[in-house]
């Protein structure tokens, strides 16, 4: 579901006046309404307008408290995006729906930058191994795993809260996210925080902001994939900053994965792809497209050609896609250039409405922006990350900007 415009809170439950894909018709405008026993996951996506709070609860999940997604820094002077993800154990009858708060704001245009998707694990995936866990306080002891101490799903015991790590229970293809909280009013994460997707030891992605301008509470999000054999260890951790916390809103900072193991699809032939950049690429007058991927984390069937940096969709179906961006600092080494994100997800027949976007870094260092999207795609359809005239993406080698998808059913 996305919207094609703006809105001001309050409304409660915001209403998504965009069907992508609905075919059971669980979703009525503005409510899901949960069919069946299972685990469900939901993305949240959200643009923001400038200078403006953007407060977003995801209602109707079982765990006490404010959930959702939160902006309260108003110091951003131009549109901006922010996503996160959500995983927990419903009932039939239970309802999600989302809930504006006064004072918020999101915005959106023909790109569907507020957007929502969600799906069941036990209706998709044929075992299912899933965890969600949160901090319980400030965190900032650096080249340590990141203490989600509270965990609110664990579907096989497989999260460690003694050493912070989730523990492959088998061997397969894993989904892995996470959000983390910043504070600038006064606490004392001010707005700083680098993190990395641990595994075995060995660094495999990071999410890092550098702010110099957020005033208040924010957060930023990513996703990888990652193909592990049992017994291998998956944890976030601290690089450098603070991991911020309130009890206001518990739930800002949270580690979440699951095996992709698809029912509907030809067994130990996983049509999923995580494929990263290295480099730091600029757009001046004209787009740069496609964006290059040099590092293949995953590629299953052999979707993603390194060549040409196009996934080619091999088999029909609901696909859920992920697209993260690493963003410039204020230098820019490329004349007509700028540190703006138009980041956009595009296929052979022309744009999807899929963006990526920020006006301008406002920060002034590295930050990291994200969403997710549910796509229907035919066998055949190709898919490229395309960066607009005058954007640019920041990546190392820590790998700041990647590109994930995988076939639901």
């Amino acid at each position: 579901m996305s919207r094609k415009s703006s809105q001001v809170g309050p409304e409660e439950p915001l209403a998504y006046d965009e069907v992508i894909y609905n075919p059971l018709s669980l979703w009525d405008q503005h409510t899901y309404n949960v069919p069946e026993d299972g685990v469900y996951f939901f993305h949240m996506s959200s643009g923001i307008e400038s200078n403006t709070a953007s407060a977003k609860e995801l209602k109707g999940l079982p765990y006490p408290g404010w959930n959702g997604l939160i902006r309260l820094s108003v110091a951003h002077d131009t549109v901006d995006t922010h996503s996160g993800d959500f995983l927990a154990s419903m009932t039939p009858g239970d309802q999600v729906y989302v809930s504006l708060e006064a004072g918020s704001s999101v915005f959106s245009d023909g790109q569907r930058q507020t957007s929502l998707a969600g799906f069941n694990l036990n209706e998709t995936m044929s075992d299912v191994v899933a965890f969600s866990a949160s901090t319980t306080g400030f965190f900032g002891m650096v080249n340590r795993p990141i203490p989600f101490d509270n965990v609110l799903l664990d579907t096989t015991g497989s999260y460690s809260t003694d050493s912070h790590q989730f523990v492959a229970p088998q061997a397969g293809i894993y989904y892995f996210s996470s959000t983390i909280m910043v504070q600038t009013d006064g606490g004392p994460s001010q707005g700083n925080v680098r993190a990395q997707f641990v595994v075995n030891g060995q660094a495999v992605s990071e999410l890092w902001r550098e702010s110099l301008s957020h005033n208040d509470i924010d957060t930023l999000s990513k996703a990888v994939m990652l193909d592990l054999q049992a017994g291998d260890t998956v944890e976030m951790a601290l690089r450098s900053g603070v991991v911020a916390f309130t009890p206001e809103y518990p739930y800002l900072s949270t580690f979440n994965g699951f095996l992709y193991a698809p029912q509907w699809v030809v067994p130990n032939v996983p049509n999923a792809w995580c494929v990263q950049t290295n480099q730091r690429q600029e757009a001046t007058d004209t787009a740069l497209d496609p964006v290059r991927f040099q590092v293949v984390t995953l590629n299953g069937n052999s979707l993603f050609d390194p060549e040409t940096n196009i996934i080619t969709i091999a088999v029909s179906g609901l696909y859920y896609i992920r697209m993260s961006a690493g963003i410039s600092g204020t230098e820019s080494p490329l004349p007509g250039a700028d540190t703006a994100l138009d980041m956009r997800l595009v296929s052979d027949a022309g744009e999807l409405g899929i963006s990526l976007h920020r006006g301008r870094n406002y920060n002034g260092l590295r930050d990291t922006l994200s969403r997710g999207v549910l796509l229907d795609l035919r066998a055949g359809t190709q898919l490229r990350v395309v960066l607009q005239p005058h954007t640019s993406i920041y990546s190392d080698g820590d790998l700041q900007t990647t590109f994930v998808g995988f076939l639901l059913a």
